[in-house]
């Protein structure tokens, strides 16, 4: 990007309306016996983390045009993050769905919702996030790596999206997952491999372009109680290690 495409850039947009906001978030007190006066919060201050967690959630707004969201969810108005959650049923909870003790994210759900765009890699620094349900939206573009770094995630649903390219290796390192729902995208290359998926209870990769052969780290989960790997180019058979403890 050129200096002038980047000062227009989502990143910066994003960083803009934080800087705003913060500042919409103090006043400034009498003047003191010197003549200057001091900044006081009109609400009480957020630590660094949420801060940041502020630009993240203003970023995914941005960069999956948020205009176009069925349901904006308070998304990047003045309430704290935690606070950003639809109100239209009772049934479909969706936006920031929980937060930690500490006022960070750790559910987010946005699916059905006419997201359109690419998931930011800064999803990544949402450190407490363990649920993450974007599916049936129209985000394209590569899985973020990053999300590898969330290794409290136990819930990842990002199906019926245009996500394509190989996955992240990244993934391999989630160990808490119990759900993974990868289906009807246009991921291709080979499936990962899923050693240290240990607590994984329902994993869909269908309807993607995966190719090669099925892992036999595959046939090694102690928990799985739903599998689903078809439609797409793999190769090979599962007889030997998938289907060896069926009765």
């Amino acid at each position: 990007l050129t200096f002038a495409e980047k000062s227009h850039s989502n990143q910066q947009i994003a960083l803009d309306w934080l800087a705003n906001d913060m500042a919409s978030r103090s006043q400034s007190l009498p003047p003191n016996d010197d003549g200057t006066s001091s900044p006081q919060p009109l609400v009480q201050p957020l630590s660094d983390n949420e801060i940041l967690e502020r630009y993240v959630l203003a970023l995914l707004y941005l960069e999956t045009n948020g205009e176009s969201w069925f349901d904006a969810f308070e998304f990047n108005s003045e309430g704290h993050v935690c606070t950003w959650r639809g109100k239209r049923s009772a049934y479909e909870k969706k936006g920031v769905l929980k937060c930690t003790p500490g006022n960070l994210v750790e559910r987010l759900a946005l699916f059905d919702n006419n997201l359109q765009g690419t998931l930011p890699s800064e999803i990544g620094l949402l450190s407490e996030l363990t649920y993450l349900d974007i599916g049936n939206n129209d985000i394209s573009g590569r899985v973020p790596s990053s999300l590898g770094i969330l290794r409290n995630m136990t819930y990842l649903t990002l199906n019926g999206n245009d996500f394509r390219d190989r996955l992240p290796s990244s993934l391999e390192g989630l160990t808490k997952l119990e759900v993974l729902d990868l289906s009807n995208n246009e991921i291709d290359g080979p499936l990962l491999n899923a050693t240290n998926w240990k607590s994984m209870n329902k994993l869909k990769v269908d309807g993607n372009f995966f190719t090669g052969e099925v892992p036999k780290s595959f046939g090694a989960f102690d928990s799985l109680e739903i599998l689903h790997i078809q439609r797409n180019k793999l190769s090979g058979s599962v007889d030997g290690f998938m289907c060896a403890n069926l009765p």
